[in-house]
């Protein structure tokens, strides 16, 4: 009786064995979508770099450690204002010494001026003090008489002897000034008037070092580079900071060459940064490139466009991303990506027949980040395959997931 059992085992065992190994394995499972006519937008996208339109750079014209920083980064500018301030203490110094020069020489003209027989001076002074008093006075009596004269209150003769009184007081004036005068000789004066100008050109000089050692920006805007800082030391040529207007910003758009030839003018384009997710700036391709250059591993050709940047807030230097929209079609035959094979040199996409799967040539044409138009080789409805690690090959039997 056990043997019979084993003998059913083993008979059973083998059975099974022999099933599972001649038993077909289930057709894959394979996702389709499906050939829709929708609007297809295609678009470029790449990166790029954006700048001032109008800036200037500011450089160092001596050597010198810097004092100051008078500006930070992002700061609003106007002409003339001082970024940064070298180490000045012997350009100080030297203007102090030539002010004190000039004052040395005022002192010695104003001796000079005060100069002559001290007696005599203060003769001089005392008459020309009571001339001045008298002279003052005459000329507010000749007012008073000309007003009673136009009232027929006083005669002209009244009139013309206070003008003839005051003249002679004048004259005597004119004569007492021209004594005072020649008190000091003119030669001394002549030569103290000389050191006078020669040691007001020494102040003029040092002070013209002395403000060299503030660096000014020529041109007004915001401080988008500031690379120096309190305390480093800088070279004739050195880079200071780089002054430019923020308010539109041209952005170099880097194309690699097999794409330039989608590429014309005006088109529209758009620009993000990383650096504020979700802004976007636009504008159109204003300029085409001139020459094919290497950047790493690429070559390409750099368009340009214009952009509105109102708050600066897309900074100077920042490195964007650009999406040029190169066509847009209203109604295109389109296919996800996803759906497209290169074999032998064609472009393949696997339809589905019923259960199984048809590897139809197609021809395309403009395509968008994730769609391509079909131009030829697909119609309207049919089931293309999404592909994946899955090989696929034309007749294999499939599930079809949708």
């Amino acid at each position: 009786m056990k043997r019979f059992l084993w003998i059913v085992v083993l008979i059973g065992g083998g059975g099974l064995i022999a099933w599972l190994a001649l038993r077909k394995p289930p057709p894959p499972e394979v996702r389709f979508t499906r050939v829709t006519r929708e609007p297809l937008i295609s678009e470029l996208t790449t990166n790029g770099k954006a700048e001032p339109i109008e800036w200037s750079p500011v450089r160092a014209d001596r050597a010198g450690r810097i004092e100051t920083v008078h500006v930070v980064k992002g700061a609003i500018v106007a002409a003339g204002a001082p970024l940064v301030t070298l180490d000045a203490r012997e350009e100080r110094d030297a203007v102090a010494r030539a002010q004190a020069r000039v004052a040395q020489v005022e002192a010695e003209i104003a001796q000079l001026d005060a100069g002559g027989r001290s007696a005599e001076r203060v003769a001089l002074e005392a008459s020309l003090r009571n001339l001045r008093v008298e002279s003052d006075q005459l000329k507010r009596e000749i007012a008073s008489v000309g007003r009673l004269l136009e009232k027929h209150a006083a005669t002209i003769k009244e009139k013309k002897d206070l003008e003839d009184r005051l003249a002679r007081i004048t004259s005597e004036m004119q004569g007492l000034e021209r004594r005072r005068a020649a008190l000091v000789d003119s030669t001394d004066k002549a030569a103290a008037e000389a050191r006078l100008r020669e040691a007001q050109a020494a102040l003029d000089a040092a002070r013209d070092h002395l403000d060299r050692c503030v660096i000014r920006t020529l041109r007004a805007g915001e401080v988008y580079n500031l690379p120096v800082r309190a305390g480093s030391y800088v070279q004739p040529g050195d880079l200071i900071a780089d002054i430019g207007d923020l308010n539109r910003l041209r952005v170099i758009i880097y194309v690699d060459e097999p794409e330039l030839g989608r590429v014309r003018l005006n088109l529209p384009v758009t620009v993000t940064w990383d650096g504020l997710p979700g802004s976007e700036w636009t504008g159109k391709v204003d300029k085409l490139p001139v020459q094919i250059i290497a950047q790493g591993s690429r070559q390409i050709g750099e368009v340009q466009s214009l952009v509105e940047n109102p708050g600066h807030i897309l900074p100077a230097g920042a490195n964007i991303n650009a999406r040029i929209r190169t066509a847009r079609l209203d109604q295109a035959l389109v296919i996800p990506k996803e759906c497209i094979a290169r074999q032998n040199g064609k472009t393949i996409v696997y339809v589905l027949k019923g259960t199984k799967v048809e590897a139809r040539e197609v021809r395309l044409g403009v395509s968008s980040v994730a769609k391509s138009e079909v131009i030829s080789g697909l119609t309207e409805g049919e089931q293309a395959a999404v592909l994946t690690d899955q090989p696929l090959a034309s007749g294999m039997t499939v599930r079809l997931v949708e």
